[in-house]
C-alpha cells in the first residue's frame, strides 16, 4: 500500500472525556480549521463545538472513558500533536497501519464507490 508508506504502528490510549476533549481543542478539531486533521468515530457541532460520537449521537461525558487509535508518529507528537506516549494507558500493538488496511480490503472481493460511506458536515 503506497497510501501508507511510513510503516507507522496502531496504538490506543484511553481518555477520560475531559482528557479527549482537550486533546482534540490542542488539535484544534474545529470548524473551519485550515489544518483540520482526519478523524472518524465522532462529530464537532459547529454551534456550540459540542462533541458527539457520530454512530449514537452520544455527547461525550468528562468522566466517562473514551479509547481512541492513532499511528505511533501522531501519538509521540507528530505534526504538533500533543505527545501521548507518557500518558499511563498508552499502548502500542506493533501493528503497522499498511498491514492493518491491506488484511481488511482482502476481506473484500470488489471495493467499489457506491458501496463506500461517506460522512459529510452540513
Amino acid at each position: 500500500l503506497q497510501v501508507l508508506p511510513f510503516a507507522n504502528t496502531i496504538v490506543t490510549v484511553q481518555l477520560s472525556g475531559k482528557e479527549l476533549k482537550d486533546y482534540l481543542n490542542a488539535i484544534e478539531l474545529i470548524p473551519n480549521n485550515p489544518n483540520r486533521f482526519q478523524y472518524s468515530g465522532f462529530r464537532v457541532l459547529p454551534a456550540d463545538n459540542t462533541i458527539e460520537l457520530s454512530d449514537s449521537s452520544e455527547i461525550i461525558e468528562n468522566n466517562k472513558t473514551y479509547r481512541i487509535a492513532m499511528n505511533n508518529f501522531m501519538a509521540a507528537g507528530g505534526d504538533h500533536t500533543p505527545d501521548m506516549t507518557k500518558h499511563s494507558s498508552y499502548l502500542d500493538s506493533g501493528i503497522i497501519d499498511a498491514d492493518a488496511v491491506e488484511k481488511e480490503l482482502k476481506r473484500y472481493q470488489s471495493i467499489s464507490v457506491e458501496n463506500v460511506m461517506i460522512e459529510t458536515s452540513d
